[in-house]
């Protein structure tokens, strides 16, 4: 990306927490910040004109390989919140994203994620090269 030209901005999914999503302390619990990484990656995919379901035709779909977590807040019931999504790098095989769950409207950052996928045909569960169009519309939007 040459140097005057600013990179896109960050890919946005808008979310409303649900209740049986809080626990007992009265936040949400941490295996749910994973689902909302999940559905934005899946709208991000889908954002890129390469969507989830694109990828399942082919036979293929992404993992997660390895996650990266720190919570730095929380999100209570009721709240609104909104999942930001940066790519930091594409691999032969894999692909790395970056999350930031950000509450709405105070700006709060709340969670990061740094999570690696790998592309994987379906059924013999073996990595396999990243299809061109998702590298390629990836490869735009890197910094």
């Amino acid at each position: 990306m040459p140097d005057d030209v600013a990179p896109p901005a960050p890919f946005s999914w808008p979310f409303d927490v649900r209740f049986h999503e809080v626990d007992a302390l009265g936040v949400v619990f941490n295996m749910w910040y994973f689902a909302y990484c999940d559905a934005a990656q899946a709208a991000f995919f889908a954002h890129l004109g390469t969507p989830s379901s694109g990828l399942n035709a082919e036979g293929l779909d992404v993992l997660l390989r390895h996650a990266d977590v720190q919570w730095v807040g929380s999100l209570g019931p009721h709240t609104s919140a909104e999942v930001r999504v940066h790519p930091v790098s594409v691999g032969s095989t894999s692909l790395v994203l970056r999350f930031e769950v950000v509450r709405v409207p105070d700006g709060q950052m709340v969670f990061t994620a740094q999570i690696t996928y790998v592309c994987v045909r379906v059924a013999e569960r073996e990595p396999v090269r990243v299809p061109e169009a998702l590298r390629d519309a990836l490869e735009r939007r890197i910094a």
